[in-house]
């Protein structure tokens, strides 16, 4: 990422520079547009950039297309390729894993490369991309050593703050609970802490929760490992009911009647950009302590596979040669395809039954995704009219106008990995 040359000092710096226009990036900088005068949004793809600058909002969420249209005519929210001098900093970068589960934070690390030079004393950093614990106390030790001119933290001088501040919000409800979820504010300073406080209250209508970095960057982990661990057990209890002959859905329902039992609904598997890959961070930072945490996740990676060993089972006894699929993205009512278990499931399917003509659909996907173009016997299907007629359907994600279409049909035929359709049946 490069470096935008400025003079640094200018009184008319932006206010704010979030930095990667993602999922969170895009509709933080939204709505602190709101109430900032000046934003920059920055993201090192020319082509999204150039996108945004047209008011074409690159993901697909609630409210996000119509603000970004307003912020962009009025002018309060600029965008660019390259890192330019502001007085408070947003990180939104993603972290992804490696192969071996461990975190890979390049792209947090050349930001903060990226940030360094445009520095003259008296920002704010703020750390928002899910971190492993220690990594916000890592960076401010890269940048003294970018920057041994400047101050950070514990100084009389104009000092360079650094805090870690994770999002908790829910895709298909962003702009809304950026707003109204609490916040957790982590400082190591009780500047860097007042700052980002004071900052993060401009859009926080709900509370702002003061901590150190370390344990704010451990909440985070520990959310979604939560919910990781959660999904797990209901997973795993739809596995064993049906080796046993049981239905899934009448035990979650008839368990969640006692007064302090909430079993979620299973799936084909855990994906998206939170759950199935921040507990990866825990067992990383401390391997010997989190061994439920690590089975979890491995319980529901073999979910995924669980469900593709059902459907190729009953393509032999059954003698199909085709198979329609509802749902690819990784969670209900939203366009997000990131490590989709759907994706991989079919992705499976088709490669270990090439004979098995596999016709996919889904409602919030408008083009075959990459991981399945090449394979042969995938056809993409733009409309559900187009799935093949009188076959079989997998329903491996549950959105809403999908569950209420196949529930109107008891006759059409239905392998349910989501648990949705007996409910409502």
């Amino acid at each position: 990422m490069s470096v935008k040359s400025e003079d640094s000092r200018s009184k008319s710096r932006p206010s704010l520079c979030v930095v990667g226009m993602g999922y969170i990036g895009l509709p933080t900088a939204l709505v602190f547009t709101e109430q900032l005068p000046n934003v920059v949004g920055v993201d090192t793809s020319l082509t999204k950039v150039a996108s945004l600058r047209e008011a074409e909002s690159p993901i697909l969420e609630n409210g996000v297309q119509d603000k970004l249209s307003t912020a962009v005519k009025s002018g309060r929210l600029k965008f660019s390729t390259e890192i330019v001098s502001a007085e408070n900093y947003i990180i939104a970068v993603p972290t992804p894993l490696n192969e071996d589960n461990t975190v890979n934070m390049e792209f947090v690390e050349t930001v903060v490369d990226s940030i360094a030079p445009v520095l003259h004393g008296d920002e704010l950093i703020i750390i928002e991309s899910t971190s492993p614990p220690g990594t916000t106390a890592r960076m401010r030790e890269k940048l003294m050593k970018l920057r041994p001119d400047l101050e950070f933290e514990g100084s009389d001088r104009p000092t360079v703050n650094l805090a870690y501040c994770p999002e908790r919000v829910l895709p298909g409800a962003i702009l809304e609970e950026l707003r109204t979820n609490s916040r957790i504010v982590g400082g190591d300073s009780p500047s860097a802490i007042a700052r980002a406080s004071q900052l993060y209250s401009k859009i926080a209508a709900s509370e702002v929760l003061e901590t150190d970095t370390k344990t704010a960057e451990l909440t985070k982990l520990a959310e979604n490992a939560f919910r990781d661990v959660n999904i797990a057990f209901a997973n795993e209890i739809s596995m064993v009911a049906d080796a046993i002959g049981s239905d899934s859905s009448e035990v979650i329902r008839l368990a969640n009647r006692h007064p302090r039992v909430n079993v979620l609904q299973p799936g084909p598997g855990v994906g998206g950009h939170c759950i199935a890959v921040d507990p990866w961070f825990i067992v990383e930072a401390a391997p010997e302590h989190a061994r439920v945490i690590q089975a979890a996740r491995r319980a529901n990676d073999a979910k995924t596979d669980w469900v593709v060993e059902k459907i190729l089972e009953d393509v032999e006894d059954q003698g199909w040669s085709e198979l329609n699929v509802i749902g690819l993205t990784f969670k209900a009512d939203v366009d997000d395809l990131r490590l989709s278990p759907s994706i991989r499931a079919v992705h499976q399917l088709a490669s270990r039954a090439p004979q098995l003509a596999i016709y996919i659909y889904d409602p919030y996907v408008e083009e075959v995704p990459d991981e399945l173009g090449a394979l042969p016997n995938i056809k993409f299907c733009a409309a559900r009219a187009d799935l093949a007629p009188q076959s079989v359907t997998a329903f491996l994600v549950p959105h809403k106008d999908e569950v209420d279409r196949l529930t109107s049909n008891p006759d059409e035929k239905i392998l349910d990995f989501t648990g949705t359709l007996n409910r409502k049946r």
